[in-house]
């Protein structure tokens, strides 16, 4: 347990290096480190196990009841225990790299988190309970081995970033309009043929990363998209440019590199205010 005198168990102070990478809120953090704490007084508040040759999920970690950003991304944990949503005062979790096949449910009881990172593990599937997660703002969901989005990803109201590229997706929920907020969509290295109409309703938009997918046309619908600033098409299917992306006039990249764009014309004279095309 934690006292006063100890503030980090001694179980993990042994993980943080020699002398342990402890600093107080507000200094510097080792440099290069990659397992440190962080205090405030004698409240830990922040904790990165990144790349410590984790095999399981340390016990210890529940005692930080004032903890509000974990990270133990690029270890070897396969679970991690239902408890971990006692740690109510999280904001950021990072649990990405790890040889997760499973997530509890209970995970959407911690309603104050701004961001999570489950990335690059073998899940297969997401806990509908993160549905409830109404202050997410950024969601990390590239290379899960999952074959659909889950519908309750488009009533995440604050949702400003999702990455779900490196997936097996052959489709996108319609739902994922619903995400008035949003900032960035990544969907690349996924096996999209088409996507829905509804992605023209996010308004906000600044950069959607379609990056090696199997697109041959953008629905019309996009020509709402009246913040895009990046749009990545590389590796698709593309014959032409589209009509659509023309007429972006906030549009500032167009990637179309690695499409089946013939080489006649000058693509790059039919975009507004300069933008790029690389083809």
């Amino acid at each position: 347990m934690t006292s006063p005198d100890l503030p980090i168990p001694a179980a993990l102070n042994a993980r943080l290096g020699a002398p342990p990478a402890v600093v107080q809120f507000g200094q510097p953090l080792p440099a290069g480190s990659q397992t440190y704490a962080v205090l405030d007084g004698n409240h830990v508040i922040a904790l990165s196990l990144r790349g410590a040759h984790l095999g399981s999920f340390p016990t210890e970690i529940l005692d930080l009841t004032a903890l509000r950003w974990l990270s133990l991304g690029l270890n070897d944990l396969t679970s991690v225990p239902d408890e971990l949503t006692s740690l109510t005062a999280l904001t950021h979790l990072y649990l990405d790299t790890n040889a997760l096949t499973g997530l509890p449910e209970s995970l959407g009881r911690l309603a104050s988190l701004r961001v999570l990172d489950i990335a690059h593990n073998p899940l297969g599937a997401i806990p509908t309970s993160l549905a409830e997660l109404g202050h997410l703002e950024f969601l990390y969901l590239a290379e899960l081995a999952i074959p659909e989005l889950p519908l309750f990803i488009g009533a995440l109201p604050s949702l400003r970033y999702l990455n779900a590229g490196g997936n097996r997706l052959a489709s996108v929920p319609p739902e994922l309009g619903k995400l008035a907020n949003l900032l960035e969509l990544r969907l690349t290295d996924n096996a999209l043929t088409e996507l829905p109409d509804d992605l023209g309703r996010l308004a906000s938009l600044h950069e959607l990363h379609l990056r090696h997918n199997h697109l041959s046309t953008l629905p019309a619908s996009f020509a709402a998209l009246s913040e895009l600033r990046l749009l990545d098409l590389r590796s698709n299917r593309f014959t032409q440019v589209p009509d659509v992306a023309t007429g972006l006039h906030t549009l500032e990249k167009l990637d179309l590199r690695w499409n089946r764009l013939p080489p006649e014309g000058d693509p790059l004279m039919e975009l507004p205010n300069g933008g790029l095309v690389l083809s």
